[in-house]
């Protein structure tokens, strides 16, 4: 018998109902994802996503000495990426500079991919040297949709400087940060919230 034959006694009728809802429901997920990873599928491409996603914004210059190529050739890169919405540019000065713009949605779409870019954070505790300067907010954040967002908001907030803890919620659309009142203040993390293309709606001060 062919290996690759398949002959079953009885079929799970519950569940290819199930699996064909779940495709028909992400459908145009599906669809916004092919259309993002077909132009990020070229190496170089993948590699100027990852690099604005890390660092935020570079100029074509930028990218051009980084990865050793030539800046027309950025360019026509960044020009493709644009062209797909998966990058932006602004000017400033005599300065272009390029920026992801629908990043997060690929991480929302598929949150194993995400990990893989926001491993999981360790969660700071409190040293008692602080704990007179500790203060605590819960931020409402709008855009968050799944597991990947999470990963996606405690990776940045793990980047700043005198935040002790945090428990993101993408369920209660919320992130409740512990911090060093002393060294940070809620504008700081509302500014390294929003820098993952979720927006801070309002916070409110727990403790």
């Amino acid at each position: 018998m062919d290996n690759n034959t398949c002959i079953r006694l009885f079929a799970d009728h519950e569940q290819i109902k199930s699996c064909k809802n779940k495709l028909r429901t992400a459908q145009e997920s599906f669809a916004s994802l092919s259309n993002i990873l077909a132009l990020a599928g070229n190496e170089v491409r993948l590699k100027i996503v990852y690099l604005l996603e890390e660092e935020k914004e570079l100029c074509p210059c930028d990218l051009s000495d980084i990865l050793g190529i030539s800046i027309p050739a950025v360019s026509q890169h960044l020009r493709k990426l644009k062209d797909g919405n998966i990058v932006e540019t602004r000017k400033e000065g005599q300065t272009i500079l390029a920026i992801v713009t629908v990043f997060a949605i690929l991480m929302m779409t598929l949150p194993l991919y995400a990990k893989m870019f926001y491993p999981k954070q360790k969660v700071q505790a409190t040293a008692p040297a602080v704990f007179d300067h500790q203060q605590q907010v819960k931020f409402i954040i709008q855009g968050m949709t799944c597991k990947a967002c999470e990963e996606h908001v405690n990776s940045e907030l793990s980047k700043v400087n005198g935040v002790l803890a945090y428990k993101t919620s993408y369920a209660t659309r919320s992130s409740l940060v512990s911090f060093d009142k002393s060294k940070i203040d809620e504008k700081t993390i509302e500014a390294a919230i929003n820098r993952t293309g979720y927006k801070v709606k309002s916070y409110q001060f727990t403790r």
